[in-house]
């Protein structure tokens, strides 16, 4: 098995699904702040090495506007895929994050709606502290 390269977009995928155990990628796009033209390909990436399973929401079809129908699709990392996800990130010195739990808050939902989300790579330096967002 051919490791993908480990890149910034690959890294907040292995973030993620480490905490959240799955995501849409449209999930995956909101929350990291990366084009779907990066991310989709990492996906891909990560699927054809086997560190990922995508699996379609047979519950939700979406109808395209010349009449195909798009099921949404969520990924999650294999056992292999968190194993090697883990020590890519230990290796790298970024933090693992913890699975998310019920008891948990989602992400975000304890902060107000001008306060930005910490970033992705956020590891609770100075230089990721959180920012107010201005209205232009």
């Amino acid at each position: 098995m051919k490791r993908p390269r480990t890149g910034v977009v690959v890294i907040a995928v292995y973030r993620m699904l480490l905490r959240d155990r799955s995501a849409y990628g449209a999930q995956i796009i909101e929350e990291t702040g990366f084009p779907s033209g990066s991310v989709y390909p990492a996906l891909a990436r990560l699927h054809a090495a086997g560190l990922l399973v995508a699996e379609d929401d047979p519950d939700d079809v979406r109808q395209l506007t010349d009449g195909r129908a798009k099921r949404r699709r969520s990924y999650r990392l294999t056992e292999i895929g968190r194993s090697v996800a883990t020590s890519e990130l230990h290796r790298l010195g970024i933090e693992v994050p913890q699975r998310a739990t019920a008891a948990q808050p989602a992400p975000g939902a304890d902060r107000p709606e001008h306060v930005a989300p910490r970033p992705w790579f956020s590891n609770g330096d100075a230089r990721s502290s959180d920012a107010t967002v201005h209205p232009i």
